[in-house]
């Protein structure tokens, strides 16, 4: 276990990047009708860029569940 700081290790789960990946996941799971909401609060409080990047997580966690499930 790496604690609470990252690490190196490929199943950190103190990185930004476990971060955003369940993030991500968080978002495929809400309701439908609730994700332009959560996109504009994230845009509002993060700025555009991590917007952009959230809707490309979303989409690469999303493309990656469906090609699992084939």
């Amino acid at each position: 276990m790496c604690g609470h700081h990252p690490c190196d290790k490929p199943d950190c789960t103190h990185s930004e990047r476990h971060r955003a990946v369940c993030e991500a996941r968080t978002v495929i799971r809400m309701p439908q009708d609730k994700v332009p909401d959560f996109y504009g609060r994230v845009k509002s409080a993060r700025g555009e860029s991590a917007y952009h990047r959230l809707v490309a997580d979303v989409s690469a966690e999303y493309r990656k569940s469906t090609e699992v499930a084939r």
